[in-house]
């Protein structure tokens, strides 16, 4: 009998590739959802202590005080998965001059109250 060098595949060869190509679909499918900024959430502390947790989709276009709440004279803006300090009380602004965070473990964070704000 004479070979030509081809072989034809094997089942166990086709059952191998079926189950990569899934796996590489289902890893891809994952990665892709993973990124997206759906249900991100900020968290606020106070001298060190979660206070709140900010839904950056939900709270969209929201001002926050945690001035009533917590005696605190800040002041949060929420805008498209995105959140700052904008208003407060010490002389630096250095937290109201960090601008936008929206990242996962981007953080700003206001010293002279103690307070904090980090991307989840």
């Amino acid at each position: 009998m004479k070979h030509d060098g081809a072989r034809r595949p094997r089942r166990v060869d086709l059952v191998v590739g079926a189950v990569l190509a899934a796996l590489c679909l289902w890893a891809g499918w994952y990665l892709l959802l993973r990124k997206q900024p759906q249900g991100r959430t900020a968290t606020v502390w106070i001298e060190g202590k979660a206070v709140m947790t900010i839904d950056l989709k939900a709270q969209d276009g929201q001002y926050i005080s945690l001035e009533e709440q917590y005696g605190k004279p800040v002041h949060f803006s929420v805008k498209d998965g995105r959140v700052r300090f904008v208003d407060v009380d010490c002389p630096d602004q250095i937290c109201v001059n960090t601008g936008w965070i929206s990242e996962e473990g981007q953080t700003a964070i206001c010293m002279p109250n103690k307070v904090s704000l980090t991307i989840d």
